[in-house]
């Protein structure tokens, strides 16, 4: 593995790879699964704009028609260095891949390196089969058996081109309810065919961001002060991983503003991992009490500037400052 995408969510990073600033390797399948909403769509943008800022070429393969430029402009991804592919069948889509990659090939052989792009593909649940295709337009009702064998196909005719040119792949995959299981449990679309050739599996599932600031944005929006759908909050669990241990974390996404890379890490935050000495938050009232001695050795924490000041605070208005934190040293 030569390179690692991140995702635009430091906490999804670390539960994909153990890294705060890895995300997706290069040369491996990579699959998004969940249902409808879940946020699959947008966090394979995100690694798409994330890739464009490492120099790569995204090739988006969509095979539901709900990709466009406005899209994935409106997600940070640059239109002009992105390349939307429609497919319809498995087979169509294996010999897409097939050909870029002979292509990256022959660039490899004659100038000793490629063009660095990225695989997506939106979704594998939505491909046909051949015969499903043509059953179809014969009339023909008969179950089809041959799906999933092409999508094992798929990936026996061009996992090892990826893995050898370093392309990463990536793939949106719908998942569907075990029927007759005592525990419900969600199983992915396609087969054995993705369960064995992806290196991590992320299952994502979404509920309703809760968010005031959101919430008043979107009223605007929308004209309405009651019951508007602000974002969501992500639940993603890697169920397979050939890098780190499965662990569970929840990420943001909000309609109205930009997610926040940070979030999801203060779970994790303590003082003492941290680094950060704690501090004795005191009033306005009881530093007036205070030596002046005390007064010179005090740091002034200013959140919303962002900056710590060291020096003198009498006289400074509580209303100019908002929030104090003072530490005595």
């Amino acid at each position: 593995i030569k390179e690692w995408i991140p995702s635009g969510s430091y906490v999804l990073n670390a539960a994909m790879s153990g890294d705060l600033f890895k995300a997706i390797p290069t040369g491996r399948v990579v699959t998004l699964a969940g249902d409808s909403g879940a946020g699959k769509s947008f966090l394979a943008c995100s690694f798409c704009r994330e890739a464009q800022k490492m120099g790569y070429t995204p090739i988006y393969m969509d095979s539901e028609g709900a990709i466009d430029s406005k899209f994935v402009s409106r997600l940070g991804v640059n239109p002009s260095n992105f390349i939307i592919k429609q497919v319809s069948t498995i087979a169509e889509t294996s010999q897409f891949i097939a050909n870029t990659l002979d292509a990256l090939q022959k660039q490899e052989d004659e100038y000793g390196k490629h063009q660095k792009v990225i695989f997506v593909l939106d979704s594998l649940g939505n491909l046909t089969s051949d015969k499903e295709m043509q059953d179809t337009k014969d009339g023909n009702n008969k179950r089809d058996m041959t799906k999933a064998q092409e999508i094992k196909a798929l990936f026996r005719v061009n996992a090892t081109a990826l893995a050898r040119l370093q392309v990463s792949f990536i793939v949106v995959n719908h998942v569907y309810c075990a029927v007759g299981a005592y525990v419900p449990t969600n199983i992915l679309s396609g087969g054995s065919g993705i369960k064995y050739n992806s290196s991590l599996t992320l299952e994502m599932s979404a509920s309703k961001l809760d968010d005031k600031d959101n919430d008043k944005a979107a009223s605007s929006k929308q004209g309405s002060d009651t019951g508007t759908k602000t974002g969501v909050l992500v639940t993603a669990k890697p169920i397979k991983s050939r890098f780190w241990r499965p662990y569970k974390v929840k990420f943001q996404i909000p309609y109205w503003k930009a997610p926040n890379p940070y979030v999801g890490l203060e779970a994790f935050m303590t003082w003492e991992n941290s680094g950060v000495i704690r501090g004795n938050l005191i009033s306005e009232k009881d530093y007036n009490n205070i030596s002046e001695l005390e007064k010179d050795i005090i740091e002034y924490i200013d959140y919303y500037n962002n900056r710590r000041i060291k020096s003198k605070l009498k006289g400074m208005s509580p209303v100019q400052y908002r929030i104090h934190s003072l530490k005595v040293a």
